[in-house]
């Protein structure tokens, strides 16, 4: 929980929290500033037009999204579908309100993480009477959560207040996903000779081994298996057995 400036927290005895409280000390004024600059980003991206701002029955693919009027609402469902990929970016901008309605929900499906999800709102939201959001919400004036409301991210007001009513507040860090590594090993090419003046050579093959990954693959893709360099082993293998053929029937003329 954090403030700045001033000091009005009332109902902190009623808070159960983790953390530590930030009332107008240094820590609380550098995150004001940068909510400041954290609003003001979300401004760049280009974004698609939605020509209703109810989001209900929707689903949304990662994004900049804003609406012909200048709000959002959500009356039902909607969802955010990271098609794959864990670090989808979701952004909504609102020139005025965003207001949900009671019972409403947000569902994060295919890889989205709430992290990544950020609602600038340019007035003040309104999330609804026992209702589920998602995201970052950057309010430049107040921010309201109603009775029983769940909220998978943050609440940041910059010029007036956060109201909150017997809510649950779950700010996740997201979820790292690890780099692909690729370990190869070449073997180098050989000359052998045998009596009677035959010379075979063999080539020299690389073995590429993937190791595995936890990133999720994107929908509409096809996982292939990483190239093991199993074709020269059967050339080489081959090779060795008509060498042997050649050498036996040397012997048998000796």
């Amino acid at each position: 929980m954090g403030l700045s400036p001033g000091t009005s927290y009332t109902g902190s005895a009623s808070v159960t929290r983790t953390g530590v409280d930030h009332i107008t000390d240094s820590a609380a004024a550098t995150a004001q500033s940068d909510l400041v600059t954290a609003y003001n980003d979300l401004s760049v991206p280009p974004a698609t037009t939605l020509g209703a701002p109810d989001l209900a029955g929707q689903t949304l693919l990662p994004g900049t999204y804003t609406t012909d009027s200048g709000t959002f609402a959500n009356s039902g469902t909607v969802i955010l579908d990271g098609r794959g990929d864990p670090s989808a970016v979701f952004i909504f901008r609102a020139a005025s309100t965003v207001i949900t309605s009671t019972n409403s929900t947000m569902v994060l499906a295919n890889g989205a993480q709430a992290c990544n999800v950020y609602w600038q709102v340019g007035s003040s939201a309104t999330i609804g009477v026992n209702s589920t959001y998602v995201g970052h919400v950057y309010a430049l004036t107040s921010i309201t959560a109603n009775t029983g409301a769940t909220i998978s991210g943050q609440l940041l007001a910059r010029n007036g207040a956060v109201t909150l009513d017997t809510n649950t507040i779950v700010n996740d860090r997201c979820v790292t996903v690890a780099a692909t590594t690729t370990t190869s090993s070449t073997v180098a090419a050989t000359t052998s000779t045998v009596s009677g003046g035959t010379t075979s050579t063999t080539p020299a093959f690389v073995t590429t081994v993937a190791s595995p990954t936890v990133t999720t693959p994107a929908i509409g893709t096809v996982n292939q298996l990483p190239n093991t360099g199993i074709n020269g082993l059967i050339w080489l293998v081959g090779l060795i057995f008509i060498i042997g053929l050649i050498l036996g029937v040397i012997r048998i003329r000796g």
